[in-house]
């Protein structure tokens, strides 16, 4: 709240019809959204989580520290090349 308080009137309206335009979404697509993964195909998703159920602890955290320390646009890039890595790798494996 704090943060919407502290917008100016312009920020306010900008949210407001961000907050309007997601409302009208059809609710699968709101879902996807609030879990983050709108933008990305299927196989992506389902790739992440291939990925990061096909790491140990250590690897998990290792991949989170990575991506906690990102911008949210550089986070969503490195964590897509990571899936993309991963896949072609389980596709060559015999």
């Amino acid at each position: 709240m704090a943060r919407v308080r502290a917008m100016t009137p312009a920020e306010r309206a900008r949210l407001r019809t961000q907050i309007d335009a997601f409302r009208r979404l059809p609710a699968p697509e709101r879902e996807q959204l609030r879990r983050g993964w709108g933008h990305e195909p299927a196989a992506v998703r389902d790739g992440w989580r291939d990925l990061m159920q096909s790491l140990d602890e250590t690897g998990r955290a290792e991949i989170r520290r990575q991506l906690e320390g990102l911008a949210p646009e550089e986070r969503t890039k490195r964590r897509r090349e990571l899936v993309e890595k991963f896949l072609r790798e389980r596709t060559a494996r015999p």
